[in-house]
C-alpha cells in the first residue's frame, strides 16, 4: 500500500456492489485477456467487504448505500439495486452521493493508511476524508484487492492460496 501514498483521488465506481476505490495519475495499460487498450487509474482498491467515507464524524457514502434506492417513493417493490445507468431519482443511494462524494475528494491525496492484522483498511486522505473497511469473515480469505495498473500486479488481502 505504501505505493498509493501521495496518490491523487481519481475516481469511484462500482461493478455491482462491489466497489472500486481508483487512485493516481491515468496509465496506459493492455487488458491480457482480450488486448484491448486504455487508461487506467494506477492504483484501484476492490472491495466487497463493508466500507465506509466518513469526515469529522459524519458518514459520507457507506457500502450498504449501494442496497438503498436513491428514492423510495418513486421505485417499485421490484427495485434492483444492481442495475446501472439509470436516472438517479432510479438508482441507488451510492449512484446519487458518488458525485457529491467526488467533488469533496477533488485534489484530495492518500496521505496515510494503515491495514490491521485482521485486513481492515483505513486510508486517510490530506483534505480529511477517512475511507475504512472491515473484515466480516471469520475465515482468511480475500477481503480486498490493490490493483496497480502499471505493473499489471494484484496484491491480495488475504490470497487464499498464501
Amino acid at each position: 500500500m505504501k505505493r498509493v501514498l501521495g496518490s491523487p483521488f481519481h475516481s469511484l465506481n462500482r461493478a455491482v456492489d462491489m466497489l472500486c476505490l481508483n487512485l493516481g495519475p491515468e496509465v496506459d495499460w493492455t487488458s491480457l485477456r482480450t488486448g484491448q487498450k486504455r487508461n487506467m487509474p494506477a492504483y484501484s482498491i476492490h472491495l466487497q467487504t463493508p466500507w465506509r467515507f466518513s469526515r469529522e464524524g459524519k458518514i459520507l457514502l457507506a457500502s450498504r448505500d449501494i442496497y438503498e434506492p436513491f428514492a423510495p417513493d418513486k421505485v417499485g417493490e421490484d427495485w434492483a439495486y444492481d442495475l446501472v445507468g439509470r436516472p438517479p431519482e432510479e438508482g441507488s443511494l451510492f449512484d446519487a452521493r458518488v458525485p457529491e462524494l467526488s467533488r469533496t475528494m477533488a485534489h484530495a491525496t492518500a496521505a496515510f493508511y494503515w491495514i490491521s492484522p485482521l485486513g481492515d483498511l483505513n486510508l486517510e486522505f490530506s483534505n480529511g476524508v477517512c475511507f475504512q473497511s472491515f473484515t466480516p469473515d471469520s475465515r482468511k480469505c480475500e477481503v480486498w484487492r490493490l490493483l496497480d495498473y502499471r505493473t499489471g500486479k494484484h496484491i491480495v488481502v488475504f490470497d487464499t492460496e498464501t
